[in-house]
């Protein structure tokens, strides 16, 4: 009960960001926007420089661990636990899915590849990475949803809207 209180708004956010702005974002080709999502830097506020601002969709990547990692009991991690970490490891790889996409430049897949040329990624490449990352990122985020909510069943809380 103690994590669904601390991790449920923090996760509920990053699921509302990822629901109504991220499509509208990858619809209209909004790639600076979602690179900024997907960003970790260093708050102006900050004087010592130290504090870091995460971008909504980096920040989910914490709180869903630990939620996660909330439903085992000392070191033997449950089967909940191990499906809800393996579905935000495919929500992390869908979230590089994003970041290609925002990205200036990307590794060659050609022959120069190999020793690491780098290429400005075409605007068909960018939204194709756009579009299969929202899907598999959704796919994702539904996944751990699920087992998520059976868990919160079975201590009377609330689920969690799946997206």
């Amino acid at each position: 009960v103690a994590a669904y209180k601390k991790y449920q708004p923090r996760i509920a956010a990053g699921i509302n960001y990822w629901k109504s702005d991220l499509p509208k974002q990858v619809a209209s080709k909004d790639y600076a926007a979602i690179t900024a999502a997907l960003s970790v830097s260093i708050d102006p506020k900050d004087k010592k420089q130290k504090r870091k601002v995460y971008g909504p969709l980096v920040a989910l990547f914490s709180p869903m661990e630990l939620w996660a990692s909330s439903f085992s009991r000392g070191a033997q991690r449950t089967e909940e636990t191990l499906a809800m970490l393996s579905a935000l490891d495919d929500f992390k790889a869908a979230t590089v899915l994003l970041e290609e996409a925002g990205a200036t430049q990307v590794k060659d897949s050609g022959l120069l590849g190999i020793f690491g040329a780098k290429k400005e990624p075409s605007g068909a490449e960018r939204e194709r990475n756009a579009r299969q990352g929202l899907e598999a990122g959704t796919k994702a985020l539904n996944a751990y949803i699920d087992v998520l909510n059976t868990q919160l069943k079975s201590i009377n809380e609330d689920p969690v809207p799946r997206v």
